[in-house]
């Protein structure tokens, strides 16, 4: 009986399967882009104010670099492109407001909510979770004594589970979800996945995502806690609202999303606090140069222009996150570039140049500032670097008493350039680069062993380490050979 019949019937209702959902996919992303911006358009009735957003800018899902901007007509230098109130901006200022309206106890602070719009509640905006109830028992000094990312973070799972009862609705449908996510490696410490994949990875980045991990850690750990306190009778899904998974969304949509803001000094918080989420801008993807710059007032709110930059239709529209190497945007965003394209790139040999280190190197380097985070790029070696490996010259005992070596002291304080040092630490630096490039060369062997595995997920870090072999074979030091590995 020939079968083909049959076969191609059930290859043409797979495809057609297939297609089905990829079109609901992109029927359901565009229906959330368009309520996205008409959230943002406000309600003059009701005071809440309108963001401005140029005709010439439209949002979309690029099979590349995912939700950004792109430009639907020409746009110059210096031409303001988005403006969106404070009214919009999640942050710890926007969540005491929106916390007070359900709890009065919260208010009195000091703070100048002025250009803030908040609805106001009602009984029908009780949701079943029991998020309400939680809200409404919070005291202010709990709430201060959190950080912006247990803040942020705990405010999003909450309001994600009241789902469209909550005023940020339009904001948080439009969020990355996992999937969009599931590059940064930290996540699989957090998810337990890809644990063939993880200890291949270079060694620098194993060291990052533990940071990481420490850091969520101790956040879900605050914030649970303070869930727990707060549990009533009548919330049974209390458990379920705050699960480490979801955590870890909010927690990744922060990490991934925030934008630099100063917050008020009343508020007594760190540097890391200040920042704020921000809707629509944050479709805009980094570019290792400066493109669109941003600037937030009192009055107008977050505002971005585009500076030195011009567009043309259908470009994309950019914004630089800072000088980030892709190790950095790997770990905290999920992304990288291309090979030779991130001028950034650097190779990390602090784990090599402390074996050098006796346990005097080590301390006189932590007292000067000046121990840790030991790199190179393709064109020399960083400052730092070049004084730990001129320390590690001089013996032990020099350092007596808090005392320093003469040459030593005149390189580290920029009265000469440590040429005395020079011929050394390029050999020390060339056994350092050799290892790593070795280590990196029988990684990617065995990512090529395995089986069973996401293939993008084993590209990527395939991709990590012949970054790291690129610069090892490029990277120039002088009186050591023309080339650090000849």
């Amino acid at each position: 009986m020939n079968q083909w019949p049959f076969l191609l019937e059930q290859i043409c209702k797979v495809k057609y399967i297939v297609a089905k959902s990829q079109i609901n996919y992109v029927y359901q992303t565009m229906e959330s882009f368009n309520i996205l911006q008409q959230w943002l358009s406000g309600d003059k009735k009701l005071g809440i104010p309108k963001a401005e957003i140029s005709p010439s800018v439209e949002i979309i899902d690029d099979p590349v670099t995912g939700r950004s901007l792109f430009a639907t007509s020409s746009i110059q230098r210096h031409e303001k492109i988005i403006t969106i109130p404070h009214t919009y901006l999640l942050n710890f200022i926007t969540i005491i407001k929106h916390l007070e309206a359900w709890n009065p106890d919260l208010k009195g602070h000091g703070l100048n909510y002025g250009q803030i719009y908040v609805p106001r509640y009602s009984k029908q905006d009780e949701d079943s979770a029991g998020v309400s109830q939680i809200y409404r028992s919070f005291k202010l000094d709990e709430i201060l004594s959190l950080s912006s990312f247990q803040l942020v973070s705990l405010y999003l799972v909450l309001e994600k589970e009241r789902g469209k009862l909550s005023f940020w609705s339009p904001f948080i449908n439009v969020l990355p979800d996992y999937n969009d996510l599931r590059f940064m490696p930290f996540t699989w410490l957090v998810k337990n996945t890809n644990s063939i994949i993880f200890p291949l990875l270079p060694d620098s980045i194993q060291k990052h995502c533990q940071e990481q991990l420490e850091r969520f850690n101790k956040d879900y750990k605050v914030v649970s806690e303070l869930i727990h306190r707060h549990t009533l009778p009548t919330t049974s899904s209390n458990l379920k609202v705050l699960s480490k998974d979801d955590f870890l969304w909010a927690w990744l949509c922060c990490n991934s999303r925030c934008l630099y803001m100063q917050l008020p000094k009343k508020l007594n918080k760190t540097i890391d606090d200040n920042f704020t989420l921000v809707p629509y801008v944050d479709f805009l993807n980094h570019h290792v140069d400066d493109h669109c710059g941003i600037e937030i007032t009192n009055h107008q709110g977050f505002l971005v222009n585009t500076q030195d930059a011009s567009y043309h239709k259908n470009d994309q529209i950019y914004f630089s996150y800072g000088g980030h190497s892709d190790e950095f945007l790997l770990c905290e965003y999920g992304f990288m570039f291309d090979l030779g394209i991130n001028k950034y790139n650097s190779l990390n040999l602090t784990d090599y140049i402390v074996e050098f280190m006796s346990p005097i190197h080590i301390e006189f380097l932590k007292k000067e500032g000046y121990f840790d985070d030991y790199t190179c790029n393709e064109n020399e070696l960083s400052f730092r670097t070049e004084i730990a490996l001129a320390c590690v010259q001089e013996k032990p005992v020099e350092f007596a008493e808090g005392g320093c070596p003469r040459s030593l002291r005149l390189f580290i304080d920029g009265f000469t350039d440590g040429e005395c040092y020079k011929v050394n630490s390029g050999v020390l630096a060339k056994d350092a680069i050799r290892k790593i490039k070795g280590c990196s060369e029988n990684k990617i062997k065995q990512l090529h062993g395995l089986k069973r595995v996401d293939k993008d997920i084993v590209d990527m870090a395939i991709k990590t380490h012949e970054k790291i072999i690129k610069i090892a074979d490029h990277i120039q030091l002088p009186n050591v050979g023309d080339n650090v590995l000849d």
